[in-house]
């Protein structure tokens, strides 16, 4: 009895251990696949399931890769399905003759760029190469963004080679905020509206170009070309026509600043690398206004020609800058003054510094033409958060009689008689709405 229960229990630990190796044998081409995954793209990656569907056809369900060092802003891909099809042995060396990928959810993140040390690890990791990749209505998460994940889909040939393809993607407005987060432009909103393009990517050589085609909210049309080379950016140029001026200025006007305006836009943006970049700006708008304080300054129309070079600091985008405006039937309003129309600015120039992004501040020369009394010069410095200036102001040949008109009379106390001309000078310095004013008279003629 003792030597038939020794016997049987002998049985049981054979079958199990056989059951286990069956088990573990099983799951090894999973592990296998998984670990091979996770060293050519060197991240983290977990597979739920492997299915060997033939000898030139597998499926890979529930595949999750994580922070690959290649793609830094690839927070996380999660894929249902990887239909993968080729020779086995050159699918476990991340070779594939086509990819058929669905239930794909991507998050990004493009403030995260390359570091040298993840630039290091990518040059380390392999790349997978596929003759054709299909992607269905993948789901792109941009961190930071609000409402639903955009949509991509379309076909990659010859990824790892020479990759060319078409993809489209929909997505809605609020997909730009983090974009123009990442550029430095996180104090620009995008009116409500959807986004829509169609993507081009050709190579040749060792040049990859990337064409995309499409419409943003408030904007008729926009085009953006992009050059990538030596595992960077090389050169781009991104046109935005069509610019509902009205829209974009309603969600990016500080509350309270009375800033009214209707008409179009077209910005033009390029540059070398990511670093620098050029933009050139024409707008025409019809009756703008902006009232503060009961004070309003409009006009029929304004057409305003503007451009500059910006470089990168951090956050902040540096460079100098042209603008020139044109104002018909410009109106001028001020509580308790009565101005003469001939002091309403009817064109003015600038040329200086312009900073935007982190920090807003301009400085340099701006010269307001007015109707019927000649030039104001102003030189110096104002910063938009807070709003202060900081500037020095020169009125060549001025009338009297006119700057008479513009001075304030408390009460009834009747205006002061002034004739002829005069060449005056001061400072403002302050905040705009209450600004700190000084006046110096220079030779004065015609009394």
């Amino acid at each position: 009895m003792g030597r038939r229960r020794r016997w049987l229990i002998g049985v049981v630990v054979v079958l199990g251990t056989v059951a286990a190796a069956c088990v573990v044998l099983r799951d090894r081409p999973r592990r296998l696949v998984e670990a091979a995954l996770a060293e050519r793209l060197a991240a983290e990656v977990t597979l739920g399931r492997l299915q060997i569907l033939g000898r030139r056809r597998a499926r890979l369900v529930d595949l999750t890769v994580r922070q690959p060092a290649a793609y830094p802003w690839l927070r996380r891909l999660e894929a249902a399905t990887v239909d993968a099809e080729g020779p086995l042995g050159e699918m476990l060396d991340g070779r594939f003759s086509r990819l058929l990928i669905a239930g794909l959810e991507a998050e990004l993140d493009p403030r995260r760029t390359r570091s040298p040390a993840t630039a290091a690890a990518g040059a380390a990791a392999g790349e997978l190469r596929a003759r054709v990749v299909d992607v269905d209505r993948a789901r792109l998460v941009l961190a930071g963004a609000e409402g639903a994940p955009a949509t991509l889909s379309g076909r990659l040939e010859d990824v790892g080679g020479a990759l060319h393809g078409r993809l489209t993607l929909a997505a809605g407005g609020r997909i730009l905020g983090p974009l123009l987060a990442a550029a430095g432009l996180g104090g620009v909103q995008a009116p409500p509206g959807d986004v829509s393009a169609g993507v081009v990517i050709t190579t040749r050589g060792d040049r990859r170009q990337v064409t995309a085609r499409g419409r943003l909210p408030a904007t008729a049309a926009a085009r953006g070309d992009l050059i990538l080379a030596g595992g960077g950016v090389e050169r781009f140029e991104v046109r935005f026509e069509g610019i509902d001026a009205g829209a974009w200025t309603a969600v990016n006007a500080a509350a309270g600043s009375g800033l009214a305006v209707a008409g179009d836009a077209d910005l033009t943006i390029a540059g070398e690398g990511l670093e620098a970049l050029r933009f050139h700006l024409r707008s025409h708008l019809d009756s703008p206004r902006w009232r503060r304080q009961q004070a309003e300054l409009a006009a029929d129309a304004l057409d305003l020609v503007a451009g500059g070079t910006l470089r990168r600091d951090g956050e902040t985008w540096q460079g100098p800058c042209t603008a020139r405006l044109q104002a018909s039937a410009p109106r001028l309003a001020i509580p308790a003054l009565s101005l003469p129309a001939a002091a309403a600015p009817r064109a003015a120039s600038f040329a200086g510094t312009l900073s935007a992004g982190g920090e807003r501040w301009i400085e340099g020369t701006l010269e307001l033409v007015t109707t019927g009394a000649g030039t104001l010069h102003l030189d110096g410095a104002a910063t938009l958060e807070p709003p202060e200036l900081d500037l020095r102001w020169r009125w060549p040949g001025s009338d009297l009689g006119l700057v008479a008109e513009l001075l304030p009379r408390p009460g009834d106390e009747p205006r002061l008689e002034l004739a002829g001309r005069a060449d005056l000078e001061g400072t403002a310095r302050g905040s705009p709405a209450a600004p700190d004013v000084t006046v110096r008279a220079g030779a004065a003629r015609g009394f």
